[in-house]
């Protein structure tokens, strides 16, 4: 793997106690040796990751015997800003500006 690089990718893991997780990069070919890369909340300014979802992620290897590698920058709709949350508008007043969400988790 490159020293640094910039790939598309999946989430593959996020653990928001620990405020760390994972992106798969997408290569041509994938024969399970590359490293998936490794991203810290500090990265993310709050934020969080969402598992399954399209990133853009700038990464360096750190040249460590545990082949870890580390994302320097992401993007994408995988990153979910501080405060962000997901959901369905139930309803909505144009004549206002104004609505209401119903949250992803109910």
């Amino acid at each position: 793997m490159p020293a640094r690089a910039t790939s598309m990718g999946v989430v593959s893991m996020w653990d928001s106690a620990s405020g760390y997780g994972f992106v798969r990069p997408y290569t041509e070919k994938r024969d399970g040796r590359e490293p998936d890369v490794y991203v810290n909340r500090a990265l993310l300014n709050g934020g969080r990751l969402v598992v399954g979802k399209a990133v853009r992620v700038t990464f360096e290897d750190k040249g460590h015997k545990s082949r870890r590698v580390a994302a320097t920058s992401i993007e994408g709709e995988g990153v979910q800003a501080k405060g962000a949350l997901t959901g369905q508008v139930v309803r909505w007043n144009e004549e206002k500006g104004f609505g209401f969400i119903r949250g992803a988790d109910g």
